[in-house]
């Protein structure tokens, strides 16, 4: 009489373990689906971002003078996931960041990194893999836009997004 109330326990359990691992991956599944429309979301959005600001960048002349550090603040909006805005000149130079620069001797170059010469090269917006951003030093996934005017290229606007939430208060704090 008591094999069977096993055998009976036991399929009961199975089918439990059955239904509750049917919805963990429903449940799972979901969550991808949300995640995938939130990063196709932003790769929109930080597109729209880079393309105006080069349109901005272009009409205003703001690389000629030092607002630009401002302007990349300002652009810099509290709530937006990007750890900078950075913008290079044609040779990778940076010559603006609304974060503040590492202190150094000499200017800050982005000539040989990935996310300057991709965009540079295909003259159109990417998005990179995960890497460590050379100015905040986090862990940053680049997404990069080629700064033109015409079919001359003027360099490189980037808008790295931050995967911590640590570089908001260091640009907050920077731009005081």
């Amino acid at each position: 009489a008591g094999l069977p109330l096993v055998v009976a326990l036991g399929l009961s359990v199975s089918n439990d373990y059955g239904s509750e691992r049917k919805s963990a991956q429903s449940q799972l599944l979901g969550a991808a689906e949300r995640i995938k429309a939130s990063y196709d979301q932003l790769v929109s959005n930080t597109e729209v971002l880079l393309a105006s600001m080069s349109t901005a960048l272009t009409v205003s002349g703001l690389p000629e003078n030092a607002s630009c550090n401002l302007f990349m603040r300002s652009a810099l909006e509290p709530g937006q996931p990007y750890a900078n805005l950075v913008a290079t000149d044609a040779n990778g130079l940076v010559i603006c960041s609304a974060a503040p620069l590492p202190a150094s001797d000499a200017p800050m170059t982005f000539a040989e990194r990935p996310y300057f010469r991709t965009p540079r090269d295909a003259r159109k917006f990417v998005v990179l893999p995960l890497t460590e951003g050379p100015i905040l030093q986090r862990i940053i996934l680049p997404m990069a836009y080629p700064w033109t005017l015409g079919d001359e290229f003027r360099g490189v606007l980037l808008a790295p997004v931050g995967l911590d939430q640590h570089h908001r208060a260091r640009v907050s704090a920077a731009s005081c």
